[in-house]
């Protein structure tokens, strides 16, 4: 990026330094500077004093660090991004787990506050759990709750 500006100032410099400048005073005594000479035709013409320009090689390191800066700037940026990627997929984990975890918490309270419970069979029948039964969902509901409540 800084590589595309640098280039654009160049151009708009060279623009700018090749169009040419006139001072002139008016009939008033005020001084003018223009781009266009002036309607009477006595002005001065204002001739750019030269810029030192710099070496080629001196160029070429230029350009060659604006090539690795903006090389930087893209991996920084990747890694930046990918950052950002992997955060998002842990919150999105963490929220899941916590959502497991509530309704681990939600299920062995029903176990431990409703006395009698049906559970559906596969004949889709409604049937009563017994004792033992409640105790090995109990066992699960805990269990889950050990392995999502970090």
């Amino acid at each position: 990026m800084r590589f595309i500006t640098v280039i654009l100032l160049w151009f708009l410099v060279a623009v700018v330094a090749a169009a040419p400048a006139y001072k002139w005073i008016d009939s008033a005594g005020i001084t003018h500077y223009t781009q266009e000479p002036p309607p009477q035709g006595n002005s001065q013409p204002i001739v750019p004093q030269a810029t030192p320009g710099i070496s080629p090689e001196r160029a070429r390191e230029i350009l060659e660090r604006l090539r690795k800066d903006a090389a930087a700037d893209a991996a920084a940026q990747m890694q930046i991004q990918e950052q950002q990627a992997k955060a998002k997929a842990d919150r999105g984990k963490d929220e899941a787990r916590a959502r497991r975890c509530e309704e681990a918490r939600i299920y062995l309270e029903g176990l431990h506050n409703s006395p009698r419970m049906a559970v559906k069979d596969a004949q889709g029948e409604y049937r009563r759990v017994d004792d033992d039964e409640r105790a090995s969902m109990v066992k699960q509901a805990e269990a889950m709750i050990q392995k999502e409540c970090k």
